[in-house]
């Protein structure tokens, strides 16, 4: 980088980051066409035959086209199938399906997820899993 001659210091030289927090992550979601989403959801990860195991409970975070993060207690591993009911001001939720991009911890014992969305499974295990929600409640 050229100099300048009055101060000696580097010309347009950029401004350095500022230094993360200890114990934060930095924020790796896009700037663009990511949109605040706060949701109430329960999730089930699939097993390799495409049934949906325990259920349990996250919110949302951020949303895009195809991409979905969220927060919950429950550390999910990368490349795994996760099946999700949102639950909006609709009567019934909303499933939607995603592979785990990255799962990282938050903090106070909770983990953000970022969930690249995929199409739902053709399969009627969907159904009786949102079935099963409304039984036990969950709704």
């Amino acid at each position: 980088m050229p100099l300048t001659a009055s101060t000696g210091r580097a010309k347009d030289a950029p401004a350095a980051p500022a230094p993360p927090r200890l114990g934060h992550t930095p924020d790796p979601r896009p700037v663009a066409g990511v949109f605040p989403f706060k949701a109430e959801l329960d999730l089930a990860e699939l097993d390799g035959r495409g049934r949906p195991g325990a259920s349990w409970h996250g919110r949302g975070i951020d949303i895009s086209r195809g991409a979905l993060w969220f927060r919950s207690r429950k550390l999910c591993y990368p490349d795994r199938e996760l099946l999700l009911a949102v639950h909006l001001v609709d009567d019934q939720p909303t499933p939607l399906c995603g592979i785990v991009a990255k799962c990282d911890y938050d903090g106070d014992g909770l983990y953000v997820t970022h969930l690249k969305l995929k199409a739902l499974p053709p399969s009627d295990l969907v159904k009786q899993w949102l079935l099963g929600l409304h039984a036990r409640g969950g709704l």
